[in-house]
């Protein structure tokens, strides 16, 4: 039996490097269900800045042409319009969407639809000063909390994603973490023990502080516990108070 699967979120331009952690995963579970499940019929749809036409198709991936201006996640433009678009021309037997413009616009198939949430919007915007946190009620909490109360399937990747959407929606919960590439568990080098690696970009949002004060609860434990941070700097003040 063959399933036609639909992944929307997004993923990087024409096989150019990954950019951030979403994009990963959608490329690792394209990667899955090619090793694992090749019957099955694995499309992606993205919205891409790069993308020259409305509709570009490279491969088995569908850019939709997404307004270089980031402001309200393109609430503002046409680009909701045109996801529309493509979700209604289209049929797939599932639809798992790791972004909230297309799960929002695909309420209406909700039989089908399956989200996957990787960011907890309410909690984050309280790291930003109180105009935005304005506009990011409006343009990302709003929408999410309408998705979370209408949803019927819902995949939390972690516990505390879980615990955070337990009392906003009656969707059945899945809980399935991020996958991971196969590559990651041939390392044969485990010589270098008691680390943890966070790679992500470095802002408030990610409540790394927390993590960096937890060190001395940790080291109480283990004396020579070494925590190692890669990533981009998303703000510069708050690196300084980390670093």
């Amino acid at each position: 039996m063959t399933i036609k699967i639909l992944l929307c979120g997004p993923y990087r331009y024409k096989n150019q490097n990954i950019v951030g952690g979403v994009e990963a995963v959608l490329n690792n579970l394209k990667t899955g269900f090619t090793l694992y499940e090749p019957n099955d019929l694995v499309n992606i749809v993205s919205g891409s800045n790069k993308a020259q036409k409305i509709y570009e198709t490279y491969n088995d991936v569908v850019y939709i042409k997404h307004p270089k201006l980031k402001l309200g996640s393109t609430s503002l433009s046409s680009y909701p319009l045109r996801v529309k678009k493509f979700l209604n021309k289209n049929d797939f037997d599932i639809i798992n969407s790791h972004s909230l413009d297309f799960a929002y616009r695909g309420l209406k198939m909700r039989e089908k639809l399956l989200f996957t949430l990787h960011g907890i919007t309410w909690e984050e915007k309280k790291y930003y000063g109180k105009y935005k946190q304005l506009g990011w009620h409006f343009l990302y909490v709003r929408k999410i909390e309408k998705v979370l109360k209408n949803l019927k399937y819902f995949v939390s990747i972690n516990p505390y994603a879980r615990e955070m959407v337990e009392n906003k929606t009656n969707a059945t919960i899945f809980d399935i973490c991020n996958p991971i590439p196969d590559e990651v568990f041939k390392i044969k080098d485990y010589s270098q023990e008691n680390r943890m690696f966070y790679i992500g970009v470095i802002s408030k949002r990610k409540n790394l502080l927390t993590l960096v004060k937890s060190l001395s609860l940790v080291r109480k434990k283990i004396k020579n516990f070494k925590l190692i941070f890669a990533g981009k700097i998303g703000d510069k003040e708050y690196f300084d108070m980390i670093y």
